[in-house]
């Protein structure tokens, strides 16, 4: 399988907020889509079970997604990627709002997508299968990297501002790098270091240790390429 072609499909980049037992949970990702039309649009959501906004959507079944435009600060950004929200009040950070539902939404967004879930799918460990699958140290870190696939019926959808959306290559090109949330791996352009083979994964570094393992892929140091 040639994994270059994965990298010619593009995404959206987006903000999930759910609120939950008197907390605002968020997070970055670019796994939201729209899979229907009709009078009830349905959308799927993919999120990682380690994070907090997962732990929170599973139990309060609704959301609210911010879409977020091509002029999102680098600092919104990296808040709302790389930072917790078990520690961090995301949301307080910056102007935000509350659906219907009364989850929070940035209202400097896009739009906003108000949703209910009907249907969890849970899709397993993340495996990519390479030259280094049968190693039982890469077994071990795949295991750690389990998502769940949310079904979800949209409730209400507004548009707050009328500029061009955020793509996950516009994400990349600017050299962002990739938090957990972003489930699908995209190598940033401009950018140096070595590249995985497999996933396109991109170590940031000068030098690359012989036991060094992908975090993404579980790959060997043996299929990274300098970039």
């Amino acid at each position: 399988m040639n994994y270059e072609a994965f990298q010619r499909l593009n995404y959206g980049i987006f903000i999930v907020g759910v609120a939950f037992d008197g907390k605002d949970y968020g997070c970055l990702v670019n796994s939201f889509a729209q899979v229907t039309s009709g009078a009830k649009p349905r959308f799927t959501l993919t999120l990682n079970k380690k994070n907090a906004t997962y732990l929170a959507l599973h139990t309060q079944k609704s959301v609210a997604i911010s879409v977020v435009p091509r002029s999102a600060s680098g600092e919104l950004l990296h808040l709302f990627g790389f930072e917790s929200s078990r520690h961090t009040d995301k949301f307080s950070c910056y102007e935000s709002a509350r659906d219907d539902n009364g989850n929070p939404y940035l209202t400097g967004a896009n739009a906003v997508v108000s949703l209910r879930v009907v249907q969890e799918v849970d899709l397993g460990s993340y495996r990519r299968y390479g030259p280094s699958s049968t190693d039982t140290k890469v077994s071990q870190e795949l295991d750690l990297n389990s998502y769940a696939l949310f079904v979800l019926d949209a409730e209400d959808a507004r548009m707050l501002h009328d500029v061009p959306a955020l793509t996950l290559a516009d994400y990349n090109a600017d050299g962002g790098d990739i938090p957990d949330g972003i489930t699908a791996y995209r190598t940033p352009v401009r950018a140096h270091g070595y590249v995985c083979r497999l996933c396109g994964y991109l170590h940031r570094s000068d030098n690359l240790p012989n036991e060094f393992l992908c975090p993404v892929c579980g790959a060997g140091s043996a299929v990274f390429d300098k970039k």
